[in-house]
């Protein structure tokens, strides 16, 4: 990836990654598979040339959502801060991965990282006894991203530059058509 790289859409057929598609993407943390995840992200629009109901850029507060779940599902909190998960990836024959929490807390049990992308878990190892109830944790805490409480969305116009924190806001786009720049 380097220092930086431009989102545009291929064909499905051309790309090894979903962020170079057109695709909408869920919500997401990016790089989970590193040893420390980035912290400051920074998306720039260089280009945009499609209707503005398209790549509709899509922001959730991890920390608000963990903070809910803490209150109102403390067992599933404590599960998701507890056992860490694998997330992986492969490029070019170079292998990344690290194991963490989906939710992590400091040592005042202060929520401090959220970690949350589908497409690079890998298989949960969780124990046998705890599956169902961490599975359960899982749906519930996504649930609540998902709800649109925690959420914001705007339109990237050319020149607007939107900085973030990656291991608080999970972020994720509308789809939008193959050959626009977002």
């Amino acid at each position: 990836y380097g220092r930086y790289f431009d989102v545009i859409a291929y064909p499905d057929d051309e790309t090894f990654h979903l962020a170079y598609t057109g695709r909408s993407l869920d919500f997401h943390t990016d790089a989970n598979y590193l040893e420390v995840s980035p912290g400051l992200q920074m998306l720039h629009c260089i280009e945009s040339n499609g209707p503005p109901d398209q790549g509709v850029s899509r922001f959730v507060d991890g920390f608000a959502a963990a903070e809910w779940l803490k209150e109102n599902h403390p067992a599933s909190f404590h599960l998701l801060t507890s056992l860490p998960l694998e997330y992986e990836l492969d490029v070019k024959g170079i292998k990344y991965s690290s194991h963490v929490a989906t939710i992590r807390t400091d040592s005042h049990g202060n929520v401090d990282e959220v970690h949350v992308n589908n497409r690079s878990l890998k298989t949960w190892d969780v124990p046998n006894h705890l599956i169902m109830p961490f599975f359960s944790a899982y749906k519930t805490f996504v649930e609540k991203l998902r709800d649109g409480s925690v959420e914001m969305r705007f339109s990237l116009e050319e020149g607007d530059i939107v900085l973030f924190n990656n291991r608080r806001v999970l972020h994720g786009r509308t789809g939008y058509e193959i050959g626009r720049a977002v």
